[in-house]
């Protein structure tokens, strides 16, 4: 695995990886968030804000933590400001670690068309990101940023309590790997206060120079950025002429002097010599100087412990100073309404003694009228009650005398109900012989119909009979024959 790819190119690539590299508290999460804005996508699982960066760091939390561990495998951590041994690069380890880092960038960027990659370990881990993009068919470029060193060595005193000498030296380890193993790429220089101060010329000549088209140029994006890019960011703004003019810092002034120079007018190959003359210095010092370094960093550490565990106790005698002159105020204060109350306590009870005795005077009065008055109202009571009752007793004694009238009354209609109950009964009586009489009647009379009918139908024979015997007799040749002699004999009869 070197410093650039060896894999051939036979298709176009897919897609593309901007890749930030800039050191630890740089600028680099406010440039990953502007270019956010600006429509690249950034990983999957982002790394939460934190009190240190409230706006986000814009970066994988995973890939922050497999940049920890393959640092780690190597023999070496983000502020160490010693060189990787290139070694390491072609070992079986960093081939295992190659393939588990392709598999978490597919992962984190998915289908994106222009991918974001920002953690400032990747500095020190370029060439194994480039074979990877290379093989996972992404065109990647390169956008560095970088700050004034004693800006990033006063915040990372503060942050981590790294002594500023040697965070100067990390800053120039981050920036001197940055640059001499993206030669060759598509990249541009831009610096922390460049983007801060004009945020839209800065990312109009990193597209340019990268060959990139922002996705979200075309919405109304200004006023997200311009808020997002706030005076607030930056915490520290140290002159540059206050680096010391000794070796090492003769290094950082020079390598900080090229790098704003690249910002300002594109970077110039000729300056490429001094980059690499001063990396071979600083990996060619760093056998002498890391035992030092490592003592003073152990002691810097002691003493950035001590003076933690001393400023930690400063602040707590004076916040108990402050507690104990809060709590004086406050019995002070007690103390004098205490005494306000106990005062105004007496003054009530005083008065309301004099209430009281007042108010019982008026109650003793009152009970007297009260008592004399209800003595009369209850003579007038009793007397009323007498008459009531009288009338009351003239009352029943009416009403026992009409009671008596009524049951006399009630007994007579009784002995009256009572006859014209038994008339009712023998009426009874009679109606059921009578009813039995005239069934016996309708019987009867039913028999005498049935015999009636029965001659009636005996006649009609008879009738029928002598009525044929007739017709038969009229229609009959003796009957005509004896015509004459019979009306001789009605004539007779009639002559008699």
């Amino acid at each position: 695995m070197g410093k650039t790819s060896t894999v051939s190119r036979d298709k176009p690539y897919r897609k593309t990886s901007l890749i930030i590299l800039g050191m630890h508290r740089s600028g680099t999460s406010a440039f990953a968030g502007l270019l956010n804005l600006l429509g690249c996508a950034t990983p999957a699982t982002l790394m939460p804000p934190h009190a240190t960066n409230p706006k986000g760091f814009f970066e994988s939390q995973v890939i922050c933590e497999l940049n920890s561990d393959i640092l780690c495998s190597a023999g070496t951590t983000w502020s160490d400001w010693q060189p990787l041994s290139p070694d390491w690069f072609g070992s079986r380890e960093a081939g295992q670690y190659l393939e588990k880092l392709k598999g978490t960038l597919a992962s984190e960027f998915a289908d994106a068309q222009l991918s974001l990659l920002k953690d400032p370990r990747v500095c020190r881990l370029l060439p194994m990101y480039l074979d990877a993009f290379e093989q996972l068919n992404y065109r990647s470029v390169i956008a560095h940023i970088h700050r004034n060193p004693l800006d990033v060595a006063a915040s990372l005193l503060k942050r981590d309590g790294i002594d500023t000498e040697l965070g100067k030296l990390i800053w120039l380890r981050h920036v001197l790997d940055a640059e001499k193993n993206s030669r060759g790429l598509l990249r541009s220089f831009v610096s922390y206060e460049q983007i801060l101060s004009d945020w839209s010329g800065t990312t109009d000549r990193l597209g340019k120079t990268l060959q990139v088209k922002w996705p979200g140029i075309s919405r109304n994006f200004a006023g997200d950025i311009s808020e997002f890019l706030t005076p607030s960011l930056r915490h520290y703004d140290l002159p540059p002429q206050q680096l010391l003019d000794n070796s090492a810092s003769g290094w950082v002034q020079n390598v900080y002097a090229i790098l704003e120079r690249w910002a300002a007018q594109g970077e110039a190959a000729t300056d490429h010599a001094t980059l690499n003359q001063i990396n071979e210095g600083l990996t060619q010092s760093s056998p002498a100087f890391a035992p030092l370094i490592s003592s003073g960093i152990k002691v810097s550490a002691t003493a950035v412990k001590l003076g933690s565990a001393l400023n930690f106790a400063e602040v707590e005698l004076a916040r108990k100073q402050v507690d104990l002159a809060e709590k004086r105020d406050l019995a002070e204060q007690l103390d004098r309404q205490l005494k306000e109350v106990g005062s105004a306590l007496c003054s009530a009870q005083t008065t309301a003694l004099i209430e009281a005795q007042a108010q019982r005077k008026a109650y003793e009065v009152a009970i007297s009228t009260l008592r004399s008055e209800t003595e009369k109202d209850s003579e007038l009571l009793r007397r009323a009650q007498l008459a009531e009752i009288d009338a009351l007793n003239a009352n029943v004694f009416q009403v026992r005398a009409a009671l008596e009238a009524q049951n006399r009354a009630l007994k007579d209609e009784k002995n009256r109900s009572g006859r014209l109950t038994s008339e009712v009964a023998l009426l009874a009586r009679n109606l059921i012989t009578i009813e039995d009489q005239l069934i016996k009647e309708r019987s009867k009379s039913e028999t005498e119909k049935q015999r009636q009918r029965e001659r009636l139908a005996r006649q009609d024979i008879v009738i029928n009979r002598l009525q044929s015997a007739r017709d038969a007799l009229l229609s009959s040749s003796s009957w005509k024959i004896t015509s004459p002699l019979r009306r001789v004999v009605r004539a007779l009869r009639l002559a008699r």
